[in-house]
């Protein structure tokens, strides 16, 4: 990445999206342009990793009501990449009778 105030190109593989205060920090140098590289190597790898529908699962994992959700092993599977990453994790439960 070339920064654009130094003729960098305006194009996404060259951009990093910054909130006002890190992008202030950066251009004053108290965060490095290692960190920076190191934060979108972090963003590029998530974005090739997980798609929108992977996202909302985690989104939805995140709540605090869903650590009660009961799935059947169908539910599992569709959290299956999640759960291989570590990004979410499942407990087994086998119940004799319907579930109410």
């Amino acid at each position: 990445m070339v920064p654009v105030s130094k003729s960098g190109p305006d194009s996404v593989e060259n951009l990093l999206a910054l909130c006002p205060t890190c992008h202030a920090l950066y251009h004053r140098g108290t965060i490095k342009t290692d960190s920076i590289y190191g934060w979108k190597a972090i963003l590029v790898s998530l974005t090739k990793g997980f798609d929108v529908e992977a996202v909302d699962k985690l989104l939805f994992l995140s709540k605090p009501e869903s650590a009660k959700v009961l799935v059947s092993g169908d539910g599992v599977l569709e959290f299956s990449r999640l759960i291989a990453s570590g990004l979410a994790r499942f407990q087994l439960k086998i119940s004799n009778g319907p579930l109410r």
